[in-house]
């Protein structure tokens, strides 16, 4: 049989990454109530239950969990402000609040969103901890902001720089190529579409001044904090050339890389030196893929050029 060389050990960790078993990590019925007609109802429910039990806002928890009864009253309480639509939970308008609050707390852990364990004879309900963990990532998501480009370089150099000291492992560099993939892809989608923008400024009466104004602030707004500043030469991207050369040092100094690939050995790799090698170079590639930023930003320079062109030969024609 075959061994893999090193080029396709690391192509198999790529396509891994594009594929992450999702549903070993999550209940398989999890979203089922965020797809249901009540879908904003049982989101507006999970909001309260997280802020007030599950959250890190939320006090520290009994390790034991909370008696079933303190969730079914915190579903009731919430109830009593929604209208729901019938959804094949038996819950409608006319069903006494008690009964829809059980209802509720019934489809919840169904769909594994709170997990409810025995404990003689009372039921005791927890969030499970990756269900606690992706319930963050939700609300981060519908939260999110305009990143800021400069911090995020000013991070991923610090944790380059840092792997050239012998007492830093390899988590700096897998945190720098998190950075740097999450970076682009936060660049590339960027590019908005027209058709969006378009419903976003609506009618207006415009001028071409507030057209490109428009644009820029849209992006500045919604995606890149920092999009005016990007081609400045103060602005911390002009650093990445400083990035890509320690990714380089750092792949080629045999002390560091061997060290680097103990640590995903022991930590990552399941003691499988081929595949911690190909942990290794599928970072640092992440890494070196800042090359292409300029590529992203020409992109996204293109579209907002023809996205004005659009806008201002609409309202010409108007």
């Amino acid at each position: 049989m075959a061994i893999p060389d090193l080029t396709d050990l690391v192509r198999r960790e790529r396509i891994a990454e594009r594929h992450p078993p999702l549903f070993t990590r999550l209940p398989d019925r999890l979203f089922a109530p965020l797809a249901s007609a009540n879908r904003f109802q049982y989101w507006s429910l999970l909001c309260a239950l997280h802020a007030k039990r599950f959250g890190p806002d939320a006090p520290l928890p009994p390790s034991s969990g909370f008696a079933s009864r303190e969730i079914t009253a915190d579903i009731a309480e919430e109830l009593q402000y929604q209208d729901w639509s019938p959804d094949g939970d038996e819950v409608t308008p006319g069903t006494p609040l008690a009964i829809r609050a059980i209802a509720v707390f019934n489809r919840l852990r169904d769909a594994g969103w709170i997990r409810v364990d025995r404990m003689g004879v009372r039921e005791m309900v927890t969030m499970a901890p990756a269900v606690a963990q992706f319930m963050n990532r939700l609300i981060e998501f519908a939260h999110t902001g305009p990143e800021f480009v400069s911090g995020k370089i000013r991070s991923i150099e610090a944790n380059m720089k840092l792997l050239l000291d012998e007492s830093t492992d390899g988590a700096s560099l897998q945190e720098a190529a998190r950075q740097s993939r999450a970076l682009l892809e936060h660049i590339r989608i960027a590019g908005t579409n027209v058709r969006d923008l378009m419903l976003e400024i609506g009618s207006v009466d415009a001028t071409g001044e507030f057209v490109r104004r428009f644009f820029d602030d849209y992006v500045e707004r919604m995606f890149i904090g920092d999009y005016k500043e990007l081609r400045t030469r103060e602005h911390p991207l002009a650093r990445r050339q400083e990035i890509l050369r320690v990714a380089t040092q750092v792949q080629q100094t045999q002390g560091v890389r061997e060290r680097l690939i103990q640590w995903y050995l022991q930590k990552q790799a399941g003691h499988d030196p081929k595949r911690a090698e190909a942990m290794f170079e599928r970072d640092i590639e992440k890494v070196e893929d800042l090359r292409r930023i300029d590529e992203y930003l020409d992109r996204l320079d293109d579209e907002i050029r023809r996205a004005n062109k659009l806008a201002l030969a609409t309202w010409t024609t108007a």
